[in-house]
């Protein structure tokens, strides 16, 4: 039933319903966070980050970068202290957080926080690994509109580089 909701608020926002999808996601993220309280089990708490990730992504959509920035950073903490520094729920977080910052003009902040998980999956993941590769080109897309042009460069044409190495030139 809570699954259903957050399924249902999620289409409602897949539709461009956001008025609609709103108070839904919302309701279904307090109810998981009271049914977390109540019994703290690993899948309930799972299950209410998923929601508020959602949530999150949704205020973020809606130009609420405040409560998204300050959301998504809970949701990281929780994550990265629960499933690890690099499981990819963690990473999602730390993507989406960076994100939301880079959107709110705080590039020093977003960058830190990329440049980190960067680090933390080269040597966890190893460098040529899809998600290191996914968070070295958000990396770089924050150095560049930061002006850091030549390290974004640099970034981008090793990831190429690793990319090809792996999947081939032709791959789309």
């Amino acid at each position: 039933t809570l699954a259903s909701m957050n399924n249902l608020a999620m289409l409602l926002e897949a539709k461009g319903l956001h008025d609609e999808a709103m108070p839904l996601c919302f309701a279904t993220f307090k109810l998981r966070k009271a049914l977390q309280l109540e019994g703290d089990t690993s899948a309930r708490l799972l299950e209410m980050l998923d929601t508020g990730f959602n949530f999150a992504q949704l205020l973020l959509e809606n130009g609420t970068y405040e409560e998204a920035v300050l959301l998504f950073r809970r949701i990281y903490d929780v994550r990265s202290c629960k499933l690890g520094s690099i499981h990819p729920s963690t990473l999602k977080s730390v993507e989406a957080l960076s994100n939301c910052l880079r959107l709110m003009g705080k590039y020093d902040e977003a960058g830190d926080i990329a440049r980190e998980a960067f680090d933390m999956c080269k040597i966890k993941l190893g460098k040529d690994h899809a998600d290191t590769l996914a968070i070295q080109g958000q990396l770089a897309q924050l150095l560049f509109e930061k002006g850091d042009d030549m390290e974004a460069a640099d970034l981008l044409i090793a990831a190429h580089a690793a990319r090809t190495e792996m999947l081939g030139e032709d791959h789309p």
